[in-house]
């Protein structure tokens, strides 16, 4: 039976160092030898901590912060995807290669220990649109596991998302086929696997963390939620305060995240009103929040 997809998410500070690698997430299906597991991986990480980056220079062009923030609070710039370094916390070196590169630093076990497995299309030179790689692993009769590469990882940031799911015959165009080791051809591929349709990975996401259920009218109000996986780093996404008015919704104010995610909208209270919160750019939306608001006695 090929398992479910799953959506799983790999902090870059997990999975132990490579002297002793540990997974830092772990699917929760077996895959068995009969199936072939395609991991859909976005996201972006640093393997210094955020201080760093600002006391011995830089090379190449780091992102303010990553596409998805880890829990801690203490995060800053990024220079790596699960495939390509594009950027390093100190001044370029003239004896290293010239930046981007290719580094491939996430790892997956599938059984046999862990290594890694290039990309669908090939090994990169340069980052992928939105920082996103999809991987072929054939099923050991074992849970997938995976890791960043790292001597210490304890100080990066940054998570990378997994979407975990069996193979399509549309895995198999642009030279794919040639990614699952036993196919001869892509019709080969694509009749083994059928001609069914991928199901998709969430995409990003916008949470409530606080909003009060009543105010004074007049009174400051302080809406926050928590910001992940969009296509930008996180701090440079731009998130709007909705209010409901009537059947329409109207924008009432907008921020942009820290780099861990969070952001806080301020606003008004004039009269009870339905609020969301909304990416720009994107459907992404979250649920929605009311908020009664007193008017005082005269």
């Amino acid at each position: 039976m090929v398992p479910s997809p799953e959506d799983l998410v790999l902090d870059a500070a997990a999975g132990g160092s490579d002297a002793r690698p540990r997974a830092g997430v772990s699917t929760r299906a077996v895959w068995p030898r009969t199936a072939f597991a395609v991991v859909e991986v976005r996201g972006t990480f640093s393997r210094w901590a955020a201080g760093v980056w600002f006391q011995r220079g830089r090379c190449g062009r780091p992102e303010a912060s990553p596409q998805f923030p880890s829990a801690i609070a203490a995060q800053g710039p990024v220079g790596e995807d699960a495939e390509v370094e594009y950027a390093q916390s100190y001044t370029c070196d003239p004896k290293d290669s010239t930046l981007p590169r290719h580094l491939g630093d996430l790892l997956i076990d599938a059984g046999s220990g862990f290594t890694h497995v290039e990309p669908l299309g090939g090994q990169p030179t340069k980052p992928a649109s939105q920082h996103t790689y999809s991987y072929v692993v054939p099923g050991q009769g074992h849970r997938l596991g995976f890791r960043v590469r790292d001597v210490n990882a304890a100080d990066n940031y940054g998570q990378l998302q997994l979407f975990v799911r069996s193979a399509v015959g549309g895995d198999c165009r642009a030279g794919g086929w040639r990614a699952f080791s036993s196919y001869s051809s892509e019709s080969q591929c694509r009749a083994d696997l059928g001609a069914g349709r991928a199901p998709l990975p969430p995409g990003a996401t916008v949470r409530f963390t606080s909003f009060p259920r009543t105010a004074r009218s007049g009174a400051a109000v302080a809406a926050q939620a928590t910001v992940r996986g969009t296509a930008v780093p996180v701090s440079s996404a731009v998130v709007g305060l909705w209010r409901q008015q009537g059947r329409r919704w109207v924008r009432v104010a907008a921020a942009r995240p820290t780099a861990a995610g969070r952001v806080t909208v301020r606003f008004t209270a004039r009269a009870t009103a339905t609020y969301a919160f909304r990416i720009d750019g994107v459907r992404a939306s979250s649920s929605s929040r009311t908020l009664r608001v007193v008017h005082p006695r005269r």
